[in-house]
C-alpha cells in the first residue's frame, strides 16, 4: 500500500459559510514538498539530494512507457518562495482554492530547531514566505505513517511490511501534544489557514486531516487513548480563538464504529490506488491499465464509500485522481514486474480524459450535494507528485492542460486574489515586548560580577522595598520586607513563561536584542557611562538564548527589537560580531518556523531607540532578501520615517502622568487610542501597542542608565487593562489597510521596575490576573469579531 509521501491530492471543497452567492465548487491540493534539498534527506542518501533525482534517472521500463516525465518549468526548489509564487499564481488562477500540505512528524527528526518536524520548508520557506500566499488557504494533512525507503526501492516481491521503516509513525501521547501544539501555535494563527463549514449555520472551523488512522491509534495506545488525545487537541484549538476543530481521516476503509468512537468529523481515501487497486493491478491489465476502466470502478467506490459512511452520519470525501505510475520509484536494475508498492501497474490520462474525470466527478457531487450544501468536497491525486506520476503541475507533453481543464469543469478562483492579506473580520495576532533583566542572584558570579551582573542587581535591589513586591514575578522569591530574588536564568523557567503565555493568547514575544559576547568583559568604568557598553549588557540575552534552545519554543513565536545607536549594531558598544555576522545571525533566526512574519513571510522586525543609520538597515534588508526572497517588514518605534525601509510605525509604551499618580484611562489608554487613530488617519501602517502602566519610582535613586520619577501612572485595574487590549485588537480588525499584518504589541511581558509588565507576579499578589484580563478581552473580542473567513471554504 502506497503511503502519503508518495501523495499530493486536490481537493473541491464547497463550503458557503451561509452565503448564497459562493461559488459551490472549490478545487484544493495536497501537496507533497521532497523538492528541495532537506538535511534529513542528506542523511539518508547523500549531500544536495532531492527526490527529482528519481524524476530524472527515470526510464521506460515498457514498450510505450511514458518515462521520463520531464516538468515544464523545470527541477525547481520548492522552499523558495519566489518559486512558490508562481505554483500559487498558476494553482489560483486556474481554479484551485488550497494547498493541503502533506505534513511530517516523526520522533527521529528534527528541523530549524524544532523536533519532529521533517521535510517542511516548501511549506515554511516556501508558500508562507510567498509574497501572494493570500491567494490561496491552506491545511495540514498529518502523515502519520511509517517512512520507508523507497527512493528508489529494490525488489518487487518484498513485503511492504517487512521492510524496515527509517521513521516510525506511530508517536506516544507526548509527542503528539507536541506536535499538536505546534499546529495550534504556528498554522492555525495563520490569516489564510483553511477553514470548513459542515452546513449553513454551523460555525467554520479549522480543517486537519489525519492520513493513517490505525498507525496513530497504535501510537496512543488504543481508541479510548486516541480519542482522549483529540479531545485535547480539539481544546487547544478552541483556546487559541478557534471555534472548532473538524477532523477528517484519509482512511477511507477503516471499522466505522471505530471512527465514530473517536469522534472524528468526515473520512476519505487519498487516491485510487486505494479505491480502485483492484482494477489497477490486475494481472490482465499490467502494466497499462486504461483510463476509463479506472474511473468506472472509482465512481462506483464514491457511491458505496458514501452509503458505507453515511450509514454511521460521517460524510465522505471522494477522490480523483490524474493519473499513476510509480514505477521512478523502483530500482532500475530490478525487473519491473507487478508486485509490491512501487512495483504496481500504471495508468495515464490525456487532458481530455482527465476533463472526462473531473465531468464525471462534478455529476457525482450535484447528484449528492443540495443546492446549497456547504460541505459538498472531493479529492483530487494530486499537484506534484511527480515521482508517481501523479501531478496537476505542467509538464512538457501537456503543459497547463490540465489544470487549465479544473477552470473550464469546476470554475475560477479569481475572487481569492482579491482578497487583502489580512482581512477586517480576521482575529488579530496578539504579542508582546519582553527586556529581560532577571538573569541572577545574588551569590552566583554573574550577579556579583561588577560588569556582568549590573542589570540583574540594580532591578532585584529596585523592587527589594515591601511597596514594590507585588512586581515580582512568579519565579521570584520574597526574602524579607527589604530582599527579593528573582532568577529567571533556567529552561524550567522559560518553559512555564511560554506556557502561561500560549495559554492565555499571547502569539509572539519581541526580544530586545543585546549583544551575545563582548570583545572586553571587564572594560573601565571611565567606558561604560550610563553602563553603555557591551559587558554591561550581554546578560540581557540569556532569557533569549534561552527561549531558542527550548523544545517548547514553538508554543510563542519571536521577533527582534532592534534598538540603533545603542546596540544595533551591537559592535558599536563593544560587542563581538561584525554588522555582516550580526545580520546573518537574524537571517537565521527570520529563517526558523517560530519567527513571526507577515504579509507573505516577511520577517517583522521592530526598531526602538536613536535613530538607525540607514547604511545599515539597507544591509539588513537586501542580506534578508538575498537569503529568503523577501525583503523584513521594518517597523519603527521611535517615530523615524525611511521612505522604502520602514514599512510601519508603533511604540514601545507610553510613559507620563502626575506626580501623585495619573489616571490609566487618560493618561494610557486615551492617548494610545488617538495615537493609533492618527496614524491611520496620515496613511502610516500601524501596528498598535498596548501599554499595561507606566511606573518608573523603584529606580527613582540609582539606576545607572537613568533615574525613575515621581511622575507616574496608577497602575490599571484589571477592567481597565481588558477593555484597553480590546481596543487594540479592535482597531487591527476594523482597519485592516492601516493595521495590515494584523498585529498589536504588548507593552510588555516584563517590564517590572518600570511599571508595565503583563508577565505572572507572586500568587500572594495577583498571580496571572493580567494575563487572564488579556485572555478575556481576546476571547471576547474574537468572539465579537469572529464572522466567517471569506477565503475559508
Amino acid at each position: 500500500m502506497p503511503r502519503i509521501q508518495w501523495f499530493v491530492t486536490v481537493c473541491v471543497s464547497a463550503l458557503f459559510l451561509g452565503s448564497t452567492t459562493a461559488r459551490k465548487y472549490r478545487v484544493g491540493a495536497f501537496y507533497y514538498g521532497p523538492w528541495h534539498v532537506d538535511p534529513t534527506n542528506e542523511q539518508l542518501h547523500g549531500k544536495n539530494w532531492t527526490e527529482w533525482q528519481l524524476v530524472k534517472s527515470a526510464q521506460p521500463r515498457f514498450s510505450g512507457h511514458m518515462q521520463p516525465n520531464v516538468p515544464q518549468w523545470g527541477y525547481e526548489m520548492d522552499n523558495d518562495p519566489t518559486v512558490m509564487a508562481k505554483k500559487i499564481d498558476a494553482a489560483s488562477a486556474n481554479g484551485v482554492d488550497h494547498f493541503l500540505f502533506d505534513w511530517y512528524w516523526y520522533n527521529e527528526t528534527s528541523t530549524d530547531g524544532v523536533p519532529g518536524l521533517f521535510q517542511d520548508s516548501a511549506l515554511e520557506q516556501g508558500f508562507l514566505a510567498a509574497p501572494n500566499r493570500n491567494k490561496m488557504d491552506f491545511a495540514l494533512m498529518w502523515a502519520s505513517q511509517e517512512w520507508m525507503d523507497v527512493h528508489p526501492a529494490v525488489g518487487p516481491n518484498i513485503p511492504y511490511g517487512d521492510r524496515t521503516p527509517t521513521f516510525k509513525g506511530a508517536i506516544d501521547r507526548g509527542s503528539f501534544e507536541a506536535m499538536t501544539d505546534h499546529i495550534v501555535s504556528r498554522y492555525f494563527s495563520q490569516p489564510n489557514y483553511l477553514r470548513v463549514q459542515a452546513k449553513v449555520g454551523a460555525p467554520a472551523c479549522a480543517f486537519f486531516s489525519i492520513y493513517e488512522l490505525p498507525t496513530f491509534i497504535q501510537g496512543q495506545g488504543g481508541v479510548t487513548e486516541a480519542k482522549a488525545a483529540l479531545d485535547a487537541f480539539r481544546a487547544k484549538a478552541v483556546a487559541a480563538g478557534e471555534k472548532c476543530l473538524h477532523i477528517s481521516t484519509q482512511s477511507g476503509s477503516a471499522d466505522p464504529s471505530q471512527v465514530k468512537a473517536l469522534g472524528l468529523d468526515s473520512t476519505a481515501n487519498y487516491c485510487w490506488y486505494h479505491t480502485t487497486g483492484n482494477v489497477l493491478n490486475a494481472p490482465s491489465n499490467f502494466p497499462v491499465t486504461p483510463h476509463a476502466a479506472m474511473l468506472k470502478g472509482s465512481v462506483q467506490a464514491w457511491h458505496d464509500m458514501t452509503a458505507k459512511w453515511a450509514a454511521v452520519g460521517l460524510p465522505y470525501i471522494p477522490n480523483l485522481s490524474v493519473q499513476w505510475d510509480s514505477s521512478p520509484r523502483t530500482a532500475i536494475s530490478d525487473t519491473f514486474q507487478l508486485g509490491v508498492y512501487p512495483f504496481t501497474g500504471t495508468f495515464r490520462s490525456t487532458p481530455a480524459e482527465w476533463t472526462t474525470a473531473l465531468q464525471a466527478a462534478k455529476t457525482f457531487l450535484d447528484s449528492t450535494c443540495a443546492p446549497d450544501s456547504t460541505w459538498c468536497p472531493i479529492t483530487i491525486n494530486a499537484w506534484n507528485e511527480w515521482s508517481e506520476g501523479a501531478y496537476l503541475e505542467p509538464d512538457e507533453r501537456y503543459g497547463l492542460a490540465k489544470l487549465q481543464a479544473i477552470k473550464s469543469v469546476f470554475g475560477s478562483n479569481s475572487s481569492k486574489s482579491k482578497q487583502p492579506a489580512v482581512l477586517a473580520s480576521q482575529i488579530p495576532v496578539v504579542g508582546a515586548i519582553r527586556w529581560d533583566a532577571y538573569f541572577s542572584q545574588p551569590g552566583l558570579p554573574e550577579y556579583e560580577d561588577a560588569n556582568f551582573g549590573i542589570v540583574t542587581r540594580t532591578t532585584t535591589k529596585d523592587m527589594s522595598p515591601k511597596e514594590w513586591h507585588y512586581r515580582v514575578p512568579f519565579f521570584g522569591k520574597e526574602v524579607n520586607d527589604t530582599s527579593i530574588i528573582a532568577n529567571g536564568n533556567s529552561p524550567e523557567v522559560m518553559g512555564a513563561e511560554l506556557e502561561y503565555a500560549a495559554s492565555h493568547g499571547i502569539q509572539f514575544w519581541s526580544f530586545c536584542s543585546y549583544p551575545i559576547g563582548c570583545t572586553n568583559m571587564h572594560p573601565p568604568a571611565s567606558d561604560c557611562v550610563n553602563i553603555q557598553c557591551c559587558a554591561d549588557n550581554v546578560g540581557l540575552s540569556y532569557a533569549w538564548n534561552l527561549y531558542l534552545n527550548h523544545p517548547d519554543n514553538h508554543k510563542v513565536n519571536f521577533t527582534v527589537l532592534l534598538q540603533p545607536g545603542y546596540w544595533f549594531p551591537t559592535a558599536l558598544k563593544g560587542g563581538n560580531e561584525t554588522l555582516e555576522q550580526e545580520i546573518d545571525r537574524y537571517i537565521s533566526y527570520f529563517r526558523m518556523p517560530n519567527y513571526q512574519k507577515v504579509l507573505g513571510g516577511r520577517p517583522l522586525v521592530f526598531l526602538f531607540g536613536a535613530k538607525v543609520n540607514e547604511t545599515d538597515l539597507s544591509t539588513l534588508r537586501e542580506r534578508t532578501h538575498a537569503a529568503l526572497g523577501v525583503y523584513p517588514y521594518v517597523t519603527s518605534m521611535n517615530a523615524q520615517e525611511i521612505p522604502g525601509m520602514i514599512d510601519a510605525v508603533s511604540s514601545y509604551g507610553t510613559a507620563g502622568g502626575t506626580a501623585g499618580g495619573g489616571p490609566y484611562q487618560q493618561y494610557i489608554a486615551n492617548p494610545e487610542v488617538a495615537r493609533w487613530q492618527s496614524w491611520a488617519a496620515s496613511g502610516k501602517k500601524v501596528i498598535p501597542t498596548v501599554s499595561a502602566g507606566w511606573d518608573n519610582r523603584p529606580r527613582i535613586n540609582d539606576c545607572p542608565w537613568g533615574n525613575g520619577s515621581e511622575v507616574h501612572v496608577i497602575d490599571p485595574t484589571m477592567e481597565e487593562l481588558q477593555n484597553h487590549t480590546a481596543s487594540g485588537l479592535r482597531f487591527v480588525a476594523n482597519n485592516p489597510v492601516a493595521a495590515e499584518t494584523g498585529l498589536m504589541i504588548l507593552s510588555a511581558w516584563n517590564e517590572h521596575d518600570e511599571g508595565h509588565w503583563i508577565e505572572p507576579a507572586l500568587p500572594q499578589y495577583g498571580g496571572t490576573e493580567k494575563l487572564q484580563a488579556i485572555k478575556r478581552a481576546i476571547d471576547l473580542t474574537r468572539e465579537d469579531l469572529r464572522v466567517p473567513h471569506p477565503n475559508a471554504l
